[in-house]
C-alpha cells in the first residue's frame, strides 16, 4: 500500500529453484522511499540476509570539495576491507559520505561500524556537521536554540532562498526572526543602511556590502545575528575584475563584531546560489 499517493507498489515471488522476488515501485522519490523503508526492505532482510547483519552511517560535511574529501577518506576506505561499502556524494554545496558494513551478526556488525565511524571523524571531522538524516539548517537551528539567539538574514543574489532553508525546520520561529530580499542598491540603502560611499566605492558586490547589510538586518530586526548574501550568480553580469560566481557572505554579531567571507562558486545560475546558501550556513554554524 501507498499512503502518501495513488500509485501502489507491486512484489511478485517467483517460484522455483531459487526464489526470486521483483519489486515495482511508484516513481516518485516522495512515495517510493517510505513504501521501500517501510515495506521492501523488512522483506529482503526477512528473507535474504539471514545470517548477516548490516548497519550503515551517512555523515554529511561542508566546507570541503568532493575531491578533497575523497582523498582525505581514502586509508579509511582502503582498510576497511571487503565486507564495507562506500559511496561519496556532492550535492547543494555539502558532501555526504555513506558507508555500509556486513558481518555475521550484528554485533560484530556494530563494532565494525563503530571503528569505521570513529576512522571517518579522524579523517574529515572538522568539516562534518551532522549524520544520517541530519540537515545543515536543522543543525544550525538546534545551536541558535540552544545559545538562546536569534537570527535575520539580508539577501541580493539568493533572493529568499536562505530565509527559505532556515524555515524549512519546524520549530524555526523560536530563533528566526525575519529577512530583506534587497536586489536593488536603492534597497540596499533604504532597508539595510548600506551606505551610498560603499557601493561608490566598492560595489554592491564587495565584502563592505556585505558586511553594512548583515549589520543592517540585524539592527532592522532586533536580532542577536545578521548573515548576509551578495554576489554575481550568472551566467551573466560579471566582470574581469567580478566573475559571475563571486558571492560575498557577511556575518554580524553582538556588539558589532562583522565578518566576511568571500566566494568564488563554480556551477550555472542555481548551483551557485544554492552553494552560496550552503556555504552562509556553514559560516553561521561555525562562527
Amino acid at each position: 500500500p501507498n499512503k502518501t499517493g495513488s500509485a501502489p507498489g507491486q512484489m511478485l515471488v517467483i517460484a522455483g529453484r531459487s526464489k526470486k522476488t521483483v519489486v515495482l515501485l511508484p516513481g516518485p522519490y516522495c512515495e517510493l522511499r517510505p513504501i521501500f523503508e517501510h515495506q521492501v526492505l523488512p522483506y529482503l532482510k526477512k528473507n535474504y540476509a539471514k545470517g548477516s547483519a548490516s548497519q550503515s552511517l551517512t555523515v554529511h560535511l561542508t566546507g570541503i570539495s568532493e575531491s578533497l574529501a575523497d582523498e582525505k577518506l581514502k586509508p579509511v576506505i582502503d582498510s576497511a576491507g571487503p565486507q564495507a561499502r562506500f559511496t561519496i556524494l556532492s550535492l547543494s554545496g555539502q558532501v555526504d559520505f555513506h558507508a555500509a558494513l556486513t558481518a555475521p551478526s550484528r554485533a560484530q556488525a556494530e563494532r565494525g561500524l563503530k571503528a569505521l565511524r570513529d576512522g571517518i571523524y579522524k579523517a574529515v571531522g572538522s568539516y562534518i556537521f551532522g549524520e544520517q538524516k541530519q540537515t545543515l539548517e536543522e543543525v544550525v537551528g538546534k545551536r541558535l536554540k540552544a545559545e538562546a539567539m536569534t537570527l535575520a538574514a539580508a539577501e541580493s543574489c539568493t533572493a529568499g532562498m536562505l530565509a527559505a532553508r532556515i524555515t524549512a525546520v519546524p520549530g524555526s520561529s523560536d530563533y528566526f526572526l525575519g529577512g530583506v530580499v534587497a536586489y536593488s542598491n536603492d534597497l540596499k540603502m533604504s532597508l539595510l543602511n548600506v551606505a551610498a560611499s560603499t557601493l561608490a566605492k566598492h560595489g554592491a558586490v564587495s565584502g563592505q556590502c556585505s558586511e553594512e547589510m548583515a549589520e543592517g538586518v540585524r539592527r532592522l530586526c532586533g536580532a542577536s545575528l545578521g548573515l548576509s548574501i551578495t554576489g554575481i550568480a550568472g551566467p551573466g553580469g560579471g566582470s574581469k575584475a567580478k566573475p559571475a560566481g563571486l558571492v560575498f557572505i557577511g556575518l554580524s554579531g553582538p556588539g558589532r563584531t562583522v565578518s566576511h567571507k568571500v566566494l568564488r562558486l563554480a556551477g550555472d545560475r542555481e548551483a551557485v546560489r544554492q552553494r552560496a546558501v550552503a556555504a552562509a550556513l556553514s559560516l553561521l554554524l561555525r562562527r
